[in-house]
């Protein structure tokens, strides 16, 4: 499904739709064409030397031009082939305002709008991985849908077989939200909100599937943690969600970021010692907010994020009879590492030793390097205490090419 203002790629599984990726921009919507019509046909007929430069327009009459721009693009989208502009007393001079625009001037001055929302969609595609050739089926739906620069250049992009345009375009959308309310329909997470954990662990917060609030209702939830590393004074909540639809999320696949957050938390303290409160709240405004605490520094933050996909149950299963299937929980699981620079969460579910770095458990605990300890630290505590030392014979510093101690 597919506007030049908005997009929601969907797929249909067996028992709802559920959304991929939205996407979209006020920049190239149909307000924004009736503005660049306005002021490119005010343009033209300054430069025909009808009214000056500082000849201004009267504020009230540029918005009647603003309207006139819409409604002659809607007439020029349909069979007209020329319309006309006329204002009389347009200018504060008292000039009239009257120019001829053809459906090719139109597409002449709306083309680099076009162009920039066909760059839209081929970049949901691309944060998708997915080709135009993927796309099963294009509704293209608003006011824009009646273009018919718009429609040529979907059909070049997807071909004419997979691009519909209903005849009830313009109003498709509300009408598609009047039916859900009339079904009574409840919009689900189409992916879990994940949490990512000190070691790269991912934690549900909010499982595929979970019903959005209905009016009034709000669903929250309270988690307690632990900052395993506060070197730095901040204690970091990376959120995030699968980038691709599954019913069961893999370690592997790939994560989308929502965001991060970030909480000023004692410096000082020993790892795994302050305690962190983290609340998810849903509204029934379908924004998800996140408010975070620190027990010691008594710091607080909130953020929201509207950024979410949704899904919705098909038709049977509102039927007599019909359920739905109830969300199921992914459990905690560990990520592959990505490649590039990243920001390391630092913020553990349990007091697990083996989530602080190596070089600040030797800091607070140096005991737990010795060897035969029971509970010590972890190879990988051991390569990253020993990365920050430099060598206790030659004292390079950890990889140095000149370094062959290790190997006399």
């Amino acid at each position: 499904m597919s506007s030049i203002t908005g997009k929601v790629h969907c797929r249909v599984d067996e028992d709802q739709v559920r959304q991929l990726r939205n996407g979209g921009s006020a920049q190239v919507g149909g307000d924004e064409f009736d503005k660049v019509i306005r002021d490119e046909i005010v343009k033209r007929v300054r430069a025909r030397g009808i009214a000056a430069d500082d000849d201004l327009a009267i504020p009230e009459a540029e918005l009647r031009l603003l309207q006139d721009a819409e409604r002659n693009k809607i007439e020029l989208s349909a069979d007209r082939a020329d319309v006309t502009f006329y204002r009389p007393s347009y200018f504060q001079s008292g000039t009239t305002l009257q120019y001829q625009l053809t459906r090719q001037e139109l597409e002449e001055i709306t083309r680099p709008l076009v162009t920039a929302g066909i760059d839209e969609i081929e970049s949901l595609l691309d944060s998708l991985s997915m080709a135009p050739g993927q796309v099963s089926l294009v509704v293209v739906v608003g006011g824009m849908a009646a273009m018919p620069a718009i429609r040529s250049r979907l059909h070049e992009l997807f071909g004419p077989d997979r691009v519909e345009v209903p005849t009830n375009s313009a109003t498709l959308i509300s009408q598609g939200a009047a039916w859900i309310a009339h079904d009574r329909q409840r919009l689900r997470l189409a992916k879990p909100i994940e949490l990512e954990l000190a070691r790269g662990s991912l934690m549900p917060l909010l499982a595929a599937g979970t019903e959005m609030p209905l009016g009034g209702e709000v669903k929250h939830e309270t988690l307690h943690l632990y900052c395993a590393d506060p070197t730095d004074g901040k204690a970091k909540f990376p959120i995030a969600t699968p980038t691709a639809l599954s019913s069961h999320p893999q370690a592997s696949e790939r994560r989308t970021s929502l965001g991060m957050i970030t909480l000023g938390v004692d410096e000082t303290a020993p790892p795994l010692h302050e305690r962190l409160e983290l609340k998810v709240v849903l509204d029934d405004d379908l924004v998800l907010r996140v408010e975070a605490s620190s027990s010691q520094k008594r710091d607080q933050v909130t953020t929201s994020y509207y950024d979410l996909e949704f899904g919705l149950g098909l038709p049977a299963l509102a039927m007599p009879g019909g359920t739905a299937a109830e969300p199921k929980a992914p459990e905690e699981s560990i990520i592959v590492p990505q490649a590039g620079l990243v920001v390391r969460a630092n913020v553990a579910r349990d007091k697990d030793q083996a989530t602080v770095p190596g070089d600040v458990l030797y800091r607070h605990n140096s005991g737990a390097f010795a060897r035969h300890v029971h509970d010590g630290a972890t190879e990988t505590q051991l390569r990253e205490h020993l990365y920050y030392k430099p060598c206790a014979v030659c004292k390079r510093q950890w990889g140095h090419p000149e370094c062959r101690c290790g190997s006399a």
